[in-house]
């Protein structure tokens, strides 16, 4: 059985794959030593709009958190 590891994009797969001794290039995937290595492209994740988060959000950020364009970035 072979561990999978995904990487955020191609660059940061091929340093992991590096690491752990995935040698054997594929398409779309490194692997080698029991680890088989792919990576995504875009975002995998995203953070909510600060007022999602409910009353005092701005207690909980550790910098200032500015709001603008919010109806530009909903549309995107």
């Amino acid at each position: 059985m072979s561990i999978l590891i995904v990487g955020e994009k191609p660059s940061v797969s091929r340093a992991i794959s590096a690491v752990v001794g995935a040698s054997s290039a594929h398409k779309g995937y490194t692997e080698g030593n029991g680890y088989i290595v792919s990576w995504c492209v875009s975002h995998l994740v995203g953070l909510k709009f600060p007022n999602d988060y409910g009353n005092g959000w701005e207690q909980r950020f550790r910098h200032k958190v500015y709001i603008k364009n919010v109806e530009l970035t909903k549309l995107i």
